[in-house]
């Protein structure tokens, strides 16, 4: 099948249930790797030891989301604490912890107004959601609309996730496309011109949840010359 890739949600079917090592009898919760430096701090261990064969059983079907890639013989590492990262928050949808800050932000007049913005979101119990250091300075608005994008994308998630038969592909987080759009995107940009139709369908779908007044800024790139070579990029 096709390799293990960080920050991806998976629906799987259990073959067979392991310890990674013959001393290791504890589920450990983990934060996904690749933003969620917030996540991964804010996780407890668990107080309850278990082994992991009392937990989980072989042929169980399980929404995991991968947190270390595949390394020479060692298998990618996997957690149902799922995160969905957004520009300024991460959602975390199976984790009953309500709102919080990244500890990073450490300026105590931010932190007070940023807990004032969580607790008006009004996250649904059993959720959780953390603010981002790059959600500091952002206003009200702003980190509303980037939480709406998230349950939205949850929600997404949670239908591809029922319709699907394990082991199946649910989400992948790594698209250069939809990080570009995600994390570089302002109302001061007029235009976004994506090359390649397929580029441009997903940029587009993208869009259409993240921000979907603005997704007719979304522009295919129609030009035969390259689109480096038009704008002087190489």
């Amino acid at each position: 099948g096709s390799e293990a890739t960080s920050g991806d949600n998976d629906r799987g079917m259990l073959e067979e249930v392991q310890s990674s090592h013959p001393d290791d009898h504890e589920v450990e919760s983990v934060g996904a790797e690749d933003a969620l430096e917030e996540v991964r701090n804010r996780r407890k261990p668990v107080r309850r030891q278990y082994k992991i064969q009392e937990v989980i059983k072989r042929r169980q079907i399980l929404l995991v989301q991968v947190v270390k890639e595949e390394r020479g013989n060692k298998g990618a590492a996997l957690t149902t604490y799922l995160s969905l990262a957004g520009r300024y928050s991460v959602l975390m949808p199976n984790t009953a912890r309500g709102g919080g800050i990244s500890r990073k932000i450490t300026s105590a007049v931010d932190r007070k107004r940023l807990k004032e913005v969580v607790a008006d979101l009004e996250v649904p119990q059993g959720m959780g959601v953390i603010l981002r250091t790059a959600g500091e300075s952002r206003t009200k608005a702003e980190i509303k609309r980037d939480y709406e994008y998230l349950m939205r994308l949850w929600e997404n998630v949670r239908n591809l996730t029922l319709q699907s038969t394990a082991p199946a592909l649910v989400y992948e987080e790594g698209s250069l496309i939809k990080r570009s759009v995600r994390d570089l995107y302002n109302k001061d940009i007029d235009e976004i011109l994506v090359s390649g139709e397929e580029g441009y369908r997903e940029a587009k779908d993208f869009m259409r949840m993240l921000m979907p007044s603005h997704a007719k800024v979304v522009q295919p790139f129609r030009d035969t010359t390259p689109i480096f070579v038009r704008n002087g990029i190489e």
